[in-house]
């Protein structure tokens, strides 16, 4: 045991490659998936779709367009796999069927897609590119509170804590856009921090671009980034005069701002009718018919999304100021999306950025954490669906929950020495993993609570939206986990499977805790 300690309190190298290890050993348990390689009939069967990994619209939308992509050659979509798609099906000014989500997520995973199709299983390849993002995203948040000014086990336990004690580990297992953003937005901030020579700031210019086509929305949330490096360009000093002054040879790093953008306007222009037209304001066909006729949307669709078939189709009609305080309500305190039931352990990292702030660091990377969590909460308290449609928790600020993780490394060092606060936070910690991993094994398919009554309706039963939903889906339909589908259910229940991989996150989080403990008594001892 004595060893194992001392592994852990060993050098960076030693503590990211058991975070690696860690971190894919569980994503290896919880990747949701079906074996086979799927053709456009056998995606519209309830296997894959009803019940299966396919389940919802942002994950079929994206999947579709990776299929098409690659087995169709085309970005528009054929007719079995439009109705795949529906209800959230785009049609295009000249009447042919489009994805009504930006595509860098879909080409993005399809390398993953290609190499599980060789191997027999492609819809597990695409989603295995996600879960290797948010592996990597766990690394980067611990190296970015290390180099402000985290503890290795601290900044460990950080990671570990956006990983898997929040709606980052259920949106990990499957196929959405919040990884890929908060890579874009925490790789950003680690080359400004790790350099500021050309090539850092021609980096983060790319992910600051990529990121508007990963997800429109980007454009506001990676603005306080594209700020931050844009003062290292442009520097303003006052005194006696306003001086302002430019370094000539940075400023040419801006070209870089030019390729996903050219790569962006050109797709809007092929699929969607013109360069600046986004992919969500083409008209929605909510259903098709056998023989590709358009019909109305039914109540069921309208549930299962939480959106209606009026909604407006402009860029900004998605954002409305009367939502505000709803939204606010949503995100935080409520029952089936709030923060307060399905990630408190990052209200620890409010701490941690707040000790950030008073530094008053000479980058200025506290201000952009800070006002990176608080544009996402209000962006996303402003959007005319604040609960994500269908989601476990609430899934718009995953990327403020990899910004609290690093405050989370902040404020375990600052308060380390603390017995009653770790222990505190191991509980807290603990609950959040428990319930974020009955999520990631299970379903993302959650009503909001002001729908329950209208499937009530629907289902004749009692509708649950709380996380109780996804016990009482583990206990009658088991784990969406690809391992447990084509291997584990053999030899253990759904039940043993899941507090299994809860085992064995208490297991990481509590060697990292005890870990801390003991530097704190060696500290005490050298003094």
């Amino acid at each position: 045991m004595k060893r194992i300690f001392l592994s852990v309190r060993g050098s960076g190298f030693a503590t990211v490659g058991a975070l690696l290890v860690f971190s894919t050993l569980i994503f290896a348990l919880s990747l949701r998936g079906l074996p086979g390689n799927p053709t456009s009939d056998v995606l519209n069967s309830s296997e894959w779709r009803k019940g299966g990994p396919l389940e919802l619209s942002p994950e079929r939308g994206r999947f579709a367009l990776l299929y098409s992509v690659l087995e169709d050659h085309s970005f528009f979509f054929s007719l079995p796999v439009a109705r795949f798609v529906t209800p959230d099906l785009g049609l295009t000014p000249d009447g042919r069927y489009a994805s009504l989500f930006a595509p860098t997520v879909s080409l993005l995973v399809a390398p993953g897609y290609i190499v599980g199709k060789w191997l027999g299983d492609s819809q597990v390849g695409a989603f295995s590119v996600i879960a290797l993002l948010a592996v990597l995203n766990a690394v980067l948040v611990r190296l970015i509170a290390i180099r402000l000014g985290a503890r290795l086990l601290a900044a460990s336990l950080g990671a570990i804590a956006f990983l898997f004690g929040t709606p980052a580990f259920a949106y990990g297992t499957t196929l959405y856009q919040h990884h890929v953003s908060v890579f874009l937005l925490l790789i950003s901030l680690f080359l400004f921090l790790r350099s500021s020579g050309w090539w850092s700031l021609a980096g983060i210019w790319f992910c600051v671009a990529l990121s508007v086509s990963v997800d429109n929305p980007n454009f506001f949330l990676l603005a306080p980034m594209g700020i931050l490096a844009f003062s290292r360009i442009v520097s303003v000093s006052s005194g006696e005069k306003l001086f302002v002054s430019f370094r000539p040879l940075l400023i040419s790093s801006l070209l870089v701002l030019a390729v996903p953008m050219a790569g962006f306007l050109w797709y809007n222009a092929t699929v969607n009718g013109g360069a600046l037209k986004l992919s969500g304001t083409l008209p929605a066909v909510t259903t098709l018919s056998v023989d590709g006729q358009s019909t109305s949307r039914d109540l069921a669709e309208v549930a299962m999304d939480g959106k209606s078939s009026d909604e407006a189709k402009s860029a900004v009609g998605f954002f409305k100021t009367r939502d505000l305080l709803q939204g606010l309500s949503v995100h935080i305190l409520s029952p089936d999306r709030g923060v307060v039931f399905y990630a408190p352990v990052t209200l620890f990292g409010v701490f941690g950025l707040a000790f950030l702030f008073r530094r008053k660091d000479e980058y200025g990377v506290a201000n952009v954490l800070v006002a990176t969590v608080v544009i996402n909460l209000l962006l996303y308290s402003l959007w005319g669906d604040p609960w994500g449609g269908w989601a476990f928790g609430s899934r718009y600020l995953i990327p403020s929950y990899a910004i609290l993780g690093i405050g989370i490394g902040i404020v375990l060092t600052e308060w380390r020495k603390n017995l009653f606060f770790l222990g505190i936070f191991f509980v807290v910690l603990v609950y959040s993993m428990s319930v974020n991993a009955l999520g990631a094994i299970t379903s993302n398919a959650k009503p909001p609570e002001h729908e329950v009554l209208v499937l009530e309706a629907l289902s004749g039963k009692v509708e649950k939206y709380t996380a109780e939903r996804n016990w009482d889906y583990l206990h009658e339909s088991g784990s969406k986990s690809f391992l447990y589908q084509s291997w584990a259910h053999r030899y253990v229940s759904a039940e043993q499977y899941y507090w299994g991989i809860v085992a064995l996150l208490v297991f990481g989080s509590g060697l990292l805790c005890v870990g801390m403990i003991r530097e704190n008594v060696l500290e005490k001892h050298r003094l």
